[in-house]
């Protein structure tokens, strides 16, 4: 009696050994892929929501909306003029002179602003909407 595999066994079981090594990269790639296009995801949701807290923070503690366009939110906070626009694609703080960028370039498609009522601001970045009321003001 001869011990050892035949060809044909030799062929079946690396046949099936690669389907299994292919089925499992193909699976691990569209993993990865699935995990970063959501990762990236929630990065622009976390920096969207950032942006919004702080403008909504700088309007709850101002004294005034000075003027308010579709584009440009100007706010007065003690002594402080504060306002925001958005260039490049990059949402813009400016206090007192100097400027800051709230995010990174790409991330924000659109950001409007508008006041219903006097005090209430509302601020839409890309597709999220809130508002927020300037509380000292008079």
């Amino acid at each position: 009696m001869k011990k050892g595999f035949s060809l044909i066994e030799l062929t079946v079981a690396l046949t099936l050994a690669a389907v299994f090594t292919l089925s499992g990269t193909y699976l691990f790639f569209q993993t990865y892929r699935t995990w970063k296009k959501i990762s990236a995801q929630i990065e622009s949701l976390t920096s969207q929501q950032f942006i919004l807290n702080r403008i909504v923070s700088d309007i709850r503690s101002a004294d005034e909306v000075l003027s308010l366009t579709q584009d440009v939110l100007t706010l007065r906070s003690d002594r402080s003029l504060i306002s925001y626009d958005m260039k490049d694609s990059k949402v813009r703080r400016r206090k007192d002179g100097g400027s800051a960028y709230l995010n990174e370039s790409g991330e924000v498609k659109s950001l409007s602003f508008a006041q219903p009522k006097p005090g209430l601001v509302l601020i839409k970045l890309n597709k999220a909407q809130t508002g927020a009321y300037c509380r000292n003001e008079k």
